[in-house]
């Protein structure tokens, strides 16, 4: 997986499998900003984003692939 992938979006305050963002959301669209209930622009998830939980769609539960990174070593 290449770090630039998209594995994701987040809107209306969940994380998004591409399919389930898709037929929420319509398709991503290079010149047209998605928006979601609240009028928040849809963000895409990347392959090399770091995130301190495991992420999960908030429709069908599928794991978004991408790096968890533990904040224990952080000394917080």
């Amino acid at each position: 997986m290449k770090a630039w992938e998209v594995v994701g979006y987040t809107a209306d305050g969940e994380a998004w499998c591409p399919a389930c963002a898709e037929a929420r959301y319509g398709p991503a669209h290079p010149t047209h900003e998605r928006r979601d209930r609240e009028d928040n622009a849809v963000h895409p998830v990347f392959a090399a984003d770091e995130w301190t939980y495991e992420p999960t769609c908030g429709a069908c539960g599928a794991v978004i692939p991408l790096r968890v990174v533990d904040v224990r070593r952080w000394g917080r």
